[in-house]
């Protein structure tokens, strides 16, 4: 007889949301730093939309009129991204561990946004798996195929809002365990861990 199989599905956040914060002058001086600043997290403008905050309506940005639409009334604007790239989302580090993006326009009157870059299309992975064995060589096999920068993987405990390191097929499996047929995730690059408060999932 066939061995009974297993199917979970999970979603793989990252931890740190980027933000962009620039210091303009004017709509054409946004713009042009807004497209800078996207290069260096390897996206293009056509890759990106803006969030309206009371309804949550996404709308594209096209031009410098359409950025500045999208900023005029908040000082926090929250934008989604689709890369076509699936590593890109996950580097470089926040544009505020470098310092504030400054206008190129000459001193005067200046406005200042900050800006949130969410992932749109989250990884998602599925297994079927027969053990616990089988399961974390198929995980480690589906990481490797994103591509990402090295880091670590936490699963996301959503009664306790925990997160517990994997490191052991038995961190995984716990994970599994907790969770019905979706598990949340977070990945935190190395380079971003400032002190992440998370219990390992081999302690008490």
């Amino acid at each position: 007889m066939a061995e009974d199989k297993k199917t979970i599905s999970m979603l793989l956040y990252r931890y740190d949301v980027p933000r962009i914060n620039i210091t303009y002058k004017n709509r054409k001086d946004l713009f042009r730093t807004f497209k800078k600043e996207l290069r260096k997290h390897h996206l293009s403008i056509d890759e990106v939309a803006w969030a309206d905050r009371d309804d949550g309506a996404r709308s594209v940005i096209r031009n410098a009129d359409d950025l500045f639409g999208a900023v005029a009334n908040s000082n926090e604007t929250r934008m989604y991204c689709r890369p076509r790239d699936g590593y890109c989302l996950f580097t470089p580090p926040n544009s505020d561990d470098e310092g504030e993006i400054e206008s190129t326009q000459p001193a005067g009157e200046t406005k200042r946004i900050s800006i949130k870059l969410y992932r749109d299309n989250i990884p998602r992975i599925t297994i079927t798996y027969k053990d616990k064995k089988d399961l974390f060589k198929q995980f480690q096999k589906k990481i490797e195929q994103l591509s990402l920068p090295p880091g670590e993987v936490y699963w996301a405990d959503w009664w306790e809002d925990e997160l517990y390191l994997i490191e052991t097929a038995d961190d995984l499996l716990k994970g599994v365990q907790s969770n019905n047929n979706i598990m949340k995730m977070y990945y935190l690059r190395k380079a971003d861990d400032n002190g992440l408060r998370c219990h390992s999932s081999d302690e008490d």
